[in-house]
């Protein structure tokens, strides 16, 4: 009898399966193939209790369970393993944290949206982003407030002048957000 295996240890597996898919899509040319067998497949709409997956560069080209192994392709086997989208947190502060892209990664987390990023914060997560080994990162922009409501901590009031000359000068991306904390 196998034991049950605990939250903890089955997300451990699940990510574990996760990185390796990631890490052979990424290190992946357009001719390699990986076959993942035996995997649970959740869709986003519906579970596939097992299945193959097989991947070509950076696609999937067919989820089925009789897929035949194509010539040179790597083989993982994904028993007691689920295969999922990659997630999205959409409420992030990349910007704040170094290490805050490869970290969602790790935990299966593809793509962070920054919520009231300064724009030189965002140049600078661009600049230093490494693909395939981050998430990927958007930022929705500068938040626009009532003076005293959300995001109205000092440094954030004394720059508010020169981002709504900078928002009126060039179109860009804001955020908006109401507050009742108008004291």
């Amino acid at each position: 009898m196998i034991p049950k295996l605990s939250r903890t240890v089955q997300r451990i597996g699940l990510l574990a399966l996760l990185l390796v898919a990631l890490t052979a899509i990424a290190t992946a040319n357009d001719q390699r193939s990986v076959l993942l067998r035996n995997v649970r497949v959740f869709d986003g709409r519906r579970v596939i209790p097992s299945t193959s997956v097989l991947i070509r560069g950076e696609r999937i080209a067919a989820i089925n369970p009789g897929l035949p192994v194509p010539a040179g392709a790597e083989v993982i086997d994904g028993s007691g393993k689920t295969l999922l989208p990659g997630l999205i947190d959409s409420h992030g502060h990349a910007s704040t944290l170094p290490t805050a892209l490869r970290d969602a990664l790790v935990f299966g987390v593809t793509t962070e949206l920054g919520m009231f990023d300064i724009p030189e914060l965002v140049a600078e997560v661009k600049a230093r982003h490494q693909d395939g080994q981050e998430a990927n990162y958007f930022s929705a922009g500068i938040l626009a407030t009532a003076p005293g409501g959300h995001g109205g901590c000092p440094s954030s009031r004394a720059r508010m002048p020169r981002t709504l000359a900078r928002l009126t000068a060039r179109p860009c991306t804001v955020s908006w957000r109401c507050s009742s904390m108008l004291g």
